[in-house]
């Protein structure tokens, strides 16, 4: 193979959030009007069925990094371009499903997107023994960006006529308008509000005088950074990313066809699915729906969409996730769409919801619940949601002494089998902005106590479910430098080292044994706060 290395700036620093990918299973042939199911069991065994199920041989081969988004947005109109498809890597070696793609592609080229701390030189020393790499780089991920840029124009051939800007700072827009980019032949730039964020794209455009469209709202791009960009012209975000990819169909539907559509999981963090599937709506100028979790309006409002675009005589509607992202509910809702499904998008009136604080104020009298190792006393009826906060110095642990992120999951989704999940790792303080906590949302601060941090704002939502009413909360409760809880400065609770289990056990001064209520308990990692996941039923 030729060894000839071509290098653009080596370094990259990224930010890196975990690929939480679930697929499990394999594709198989489509059926128009039908759904097909995309995926196996890991994120790098899913880019590679994808890649070697789509191409049987590839000259390129782009590689970017299995941990980061801030690349792989980069790369989507590079593959488009040389008609190639992305595999994935950690930063510890390649994997054997990548090793195994690499083998059945056959590729001449590879071109790695990100710098060492993405792609480490140890996987990029192995390569070179076999192929020619090209190696697109900066010192982040804007200049990362332009540098995937300046390839397409200066050595395949695209114009810089166009350029969709979208935010770097998030990958929701830019897997949006990934794929309308690449169908488009445009340069895909990203951007922020910082001077840092700025300059890269700047810089392309003031060498090539192209168009500009912006895509987002004025929060993401705001008129600054607009005019210091040159821009013509913005397609405005909505009010959720879901919305937002709803809006960018809609504007470039002229440029889509129409015999494929692809529909993916971008809840919270969880962007592996749509990253894959970005790849193959550019490659095949087919629509990439955004899909939130079951219940959630915007899944109702893609689904809505999807049964008014598709042609059920042609279009090969394709799902990429497994059923814990994309429950056999919403597929049923898009073959059958005349068939009731009265668990998505259940909208609540806020004047259901009577005196909130007097149902929060029971809220903790749920803690240890020795029942729930069977799960069997929960009544179906229940929306229950499975929950993850991350904030400074507080770490998880799950009751009946899970100790392990997937302890907490494995309570929620195996034996209590939710209607709802929240997303995996996130900061929830955005909660108080995210149009999944519906319009009739009540909010509200208050100061618990001596030992906590200062006012914490409450986030209240609540949703139905077969005629009855539900409210779930986040809390804060204070901790003593000891072992007792309070909440208001009354002493509610304590906590015990269990020695066998290397974890605490919570117990609290009130009725253990109402299951009308309960809760899950997160240790903090040191003293401070600890949070508390609560859901109480609300008579009507």
């Amino acid at each position: 193979m030729n060894k000839k290395m071509k290098k653009v700036f080596v370094s990259s620093t990224l930010t890196s959030l975990v690929l939480t990918t679930t697929l499990t299973l394999t594709s198989a042939k489509a059926d128009a009007g039908k759904v097909t199911r995309l995926g196996a069991e890991s994120r790098y065994a899913t880019s590679s069925q994808v890649a070697t199920s789509n191409w049987t041989n590839s000259d390129n081969v782009v590689l970017v990094s299995g941990e980061g988004y801030a690349d792989a947005v980069s790369a989507s109109v590079l593959a488009k371009t040389l008609d190639a498809p992305i595999l994935l890597t950690s930063t510890s070696s390649l994997s054997i499903d990548t090793k195994s793609a690499l083998d059945t592609l056959n590729p001449k080229n590879i071109y790695v997107i990100g710098g060492e701390a993405s792609v480490p030189q140890s996987i990029r020393d192995e390569l070179k023994k076999s192929y020619n790499l090209v190696e697109l780089s900066g010192k982040n991920r804007y200049e990362t960006n332009a540098a995937v840029a300046n390839e397409l124009v200066k050595n395949n051939g695209i114009k810089a006529d166009n350029v969709i800007i979208v935010s770097g700072e998030g990958f929701s827009d830019a897997l949006s308008a990934a794929p309308i980019a690449a169908v488009k032949g445009e340069i895909l730039l990203l951007s922020a509000n910082s001077i840092e964020s700025i300059r890269p794209a700047a810089d392309f455009i003031k060498s090539n005088k192209p168009n500009v469209t912006v895509i987002g709202t004025k929060n993401v791009i705001n008129n600054d950074t607009y005019t210091e960009l040159q821009a013509s012209g913005r397609i405005d975000g909505g009010s959720s990313r879901f919305d937002t990819n709803l809006r960018i169909l809609d504007a470039y539907k002229s440029d889509l066809k129409n015999d494929k559509l692809y529909f993916a999981n971008a809840s919270g963090n969880g962007y592996a699915d749509a990253l894959v599937a970005s790849v193959l709506a550019g490659k095949y100028s087919a629509p990439l729906v955004l899909i939130d979790s079951e219940n959630s309006p915007d899944t109702a409002k893609a689904i809505e969409y999807i049964n008014n675009v598709v042609d059920r005589d042609k279009t090969d509607i394709n799902a990429v996730g497994g059923t814990s992202v994309i429950p056999n509910s919403i597929i049923n809702s898009i073959t059958n769409p005349n068939t009731e499904n009265s668990n998505i998008g259940k909208n609540l009136d806020k004047s259901t919801i009577n005196s909130i604080e007097n149902y929060f104020s029971d809220a903790f009298s749920q803690s240890t619940i020795p029942e729930f190792t069977s799960g069997e006393n929960i009544n179906r009826d229940w929306i229950i949601q499975s929950f993850y906060y991350k904030a400074e110095n507080i770490t998880y642990e799950g009751i009946n002494s899970y100790t392990d992120l997937d302890g907490i999951e494995s309570i929620a989704r195996k034996k209590i089998n939710p209607d709802i999940v929240l997303p995996r790792d996130g900061d929830y303080s955005s909660l108080k902005n995210d149009p999944r906590w519906l319009e009739g949302e009540q909010k509200f601060t208050w100061t618990p106590g001596d030992f906590d941090r200062g006012p914490i704002e409450i986030i209240t939502n609540a949703y139905e479910n077969n005629g009855n009413y539900y409210v779930t909360a986040i809390d804060s409760y204070s901790m003593t430098g000891g072992n007792d809880i309070f909440y208001n400065g009354i002493n509610i609770g304590s906590r015990s080292y269990n020695a066998e289990t290397n974890s605490y056990d919570y117990t609290f001064t009130t009725d253990v044994n109402n299951l009308d209520k309960y809760q899950y308990v997160l240790k903090p990692n040191g003293a401070g706060s600890f949070y508390i996941m609560s859901k109480t039923k609300i008579n009507k």
